[in-house]
């Protein structure tokens, strides 16, 4: 199940970066999947707090060190992502 999440996560991921390359190079800003990346990206950042609980249940401090790292990477990618490219609605 693990390995479908990922694979079918970080998919979603890929196709978002290469449309913002694409957009880059070919001067048209249509970014594809912006919430959906997001979304993967903060599942992947809490998903990754359950390898820092048990990598400091066996006390294995370069583990948890990684994964806090790894956390705080999907949390401030998920946030610029949030705040730069999603579009906002405005009532």
């Amino acid at each position: 199940v693990a390995l479908l999440i990922n694979i079918f996560g970080t998919r979603k991921i890929h196709l978002f970066v290469k449309s913002i390359y694409q957009g880059i190079m070919f001067q048209n800003p249509n970014f594809q999947y912006v919430k959906t990346a997001r979304n993967w990206l903060i599942f992947f950042g809490c998903y990754n707090v359950i390898s820092v609980l048990s990598a400091m249940y066996n006390f294995n401090i370069f583990v948890a060190f990684a994964s806090v790292c790894n956390i705080a990477v999907c949390i401030i990618a998920a946030s610029l992502i949030g705040k730069y490219l999603v579009p906002k609605t405005y009532y």
